[in-house]
């Protein structure tokens, strides 16, 4: 009886998992076909890697049941992906020609792939706790990162088994636990952001879902191009976190990039409202808002275009990176980070458009580099109407971007000779 019932086990798990084989084959074409449709933009750039990474989790997953000895049921992946090519014939009236709201649908499809994909990974990181055949490591290492000869590579290899595994057949589908694995691993290369990359220290893989974060952190996509969590966004996280947002609280963030605080934020019942003018990092956040569940309204928006009177909390990580030019560049991955000449080309933005969408005892928590001027903050926020006051600060290592402008820092007196570090200031403003 025992042994039936541990048959039928495998049977259920080799549905569940062609199942999902088939869902990445179909979403792999998905990917492909946006990414040429964008081609030449920068969601293109950004759906190519995405498609990419899609296509290392499919590989990942067919050699997982090749550890578990699952056979892949190549006539359902066939019919899979013809289904996604017949899902293309639409009756819109153009036979040859997109229209605008073939975006909108594929962005909707990409969002339940990119869900389906986090809660086969979860099934196998649950189920991997109780069947040595799955290698619990493998499966917290984003597909595609390299690792140490002779690691296992997702399950077990057939012939080699732990001498405490269980039968053949004695594998049991397990519910997807709280783990949510979606955040980064490292690549060298490039700076982090746009919504930049100031580069502070560790810089996550752009794209992989799943990789080491601070520890109580939410791990997130990160498109390339869109500025990955670091230094910066865990020190204003931690600021969030002791403000203590409650359910119901009407948040506005100015310039999210990939949205941890925000589907940070929004774990806590948050009214939660994303912006950014970068349309990559507008993908990115409301991949992030679905794959965690969250309910985030995210919108691709000028700080000047903000809700007026609204919020009982603004957050921001404002571009404030000194650099030469005076003005922040319209298009590339310097707008991301850069704040002119002094930095504070949008930090000072910031401070204007949280005095007008706050509502009265509303709060701006936000965060910059000393380098733009501790004091001309505080002004700054006081001239708009805020009791004002610095409530962190942190000294992290200069990142890529700050280190090839020392000599010119340095000449302008922002940095001294023998420094290596840069200290970040959260600023916390009540609106009067």
């Amino acid at each position: 009886m025992r042994a039936g019932a541990e048959e039928e086990a495998d049977r259920l798990l080799a549905l569940y998992l062609n199942d999902h084989l088939t869902g990445a084959a179909g979403g792999l074409d998905l990917f492909r076909r946006a990414a040429r449709a964008h081609e030449g933009r920068d969601d293109g750039e950004a759906l190519a890697d995405l498609a990419g990474q899609v296509g290392r989790d499919r590989d990942a997953l067919a050699r997982i049941m090749t550890g578990l000895d699952i056979t892949v049921d190549r006539a359902k992946v066939t019919l899979g992906r013809l289904a996604e090519r017949v899902g293309r014939l639409k009756t819109n009236g153009r036979l040859v020609s997109r229209l605008p709201l073939s975006d909108v649908l594929e962005l909707e499809a990409m969002l339940v792939g990119v869900r389906g994909k986090a809660a086969c990974r979860r099934t196998l990181r649950a189920l991997a706790d109780t069947d040595p055949r799955l290698s619990a490591q493998t499966l917290d290492t984003p597909p595609g990162t390299r690792r140490p000869a002779g690691r296992r590579t997702g399950a077990a290899a057939p012939g080699r088994r732990d001498p405490r595994a269980r039968p053949h057949g004695s594998a049991r589908v397990t519910a997807p636990t709280a783990r949510t694995p979606a955040g980064a691993d490292d690549e060298p290369g490039e700076p982090t952001r746009s919504r930049g990359s100031r580069g502070h220290g560790h810089r996550p893989h752009p794209c992989d879902l799943c990789g080491p974060v601070p520890a109580g952190s939410v791990r997130t996509l990160t498109l390339p191009g869109v500025y990955a969590p670091q230094h910066d966004t865990y020190l204003l996280m931690r600021t969030l976190d002791r403000e203590g947002v409650a359910p119901g609280t009407r948040v506005l963030e100015l310039g999210t990039g990939s949205g941890v605080l925000a589907v940070h934020a929004a774990g806590a019942g948050a009214r939660f409202t994303a912006g950014d003018v970068s349309r990559r990092a507008v993908l990115c956040a409301r991949l992030d808002s679905a794959l965690h569940a969250r309910r985030v309204t995210v919108r691709r928006r000028d700080l000047a275009r903000a809700d007026a009177g609204a919020y009982d909390l603004v957050i921001s990580n404002p571009p404030y990176a000194p650099a030469p030019a005076a003005l922040p560049p319209r298009r590339g991955r310097a707008r991301a980070w850069d704040g002119g000449t002094d930095g504070r080309v949008v930090v000072d933005r910031v401070c204007a458009t949280a005095a007008a969408v706050l509502r009265p005892g509303g709060t701006l928590l936000m965060l910059h580099s000393a380098l733009c001027g501790v004091d001309a903050t505080l002004d700054t926020l006081a001239r708009a109407g805020h009791d004002a006051a610095v409530v962190d600060r942190e000294l992290v290592p200069l990142g890529p971007v700050l280190r090839s402008r020392l000599p010119w820092l340095r000449q302008r007196g922002l940095m001294s000779a023998d420094q290596d570090k840069e200290e970040l200031v959260v600023f916390r403003a009540r609106r009067r």
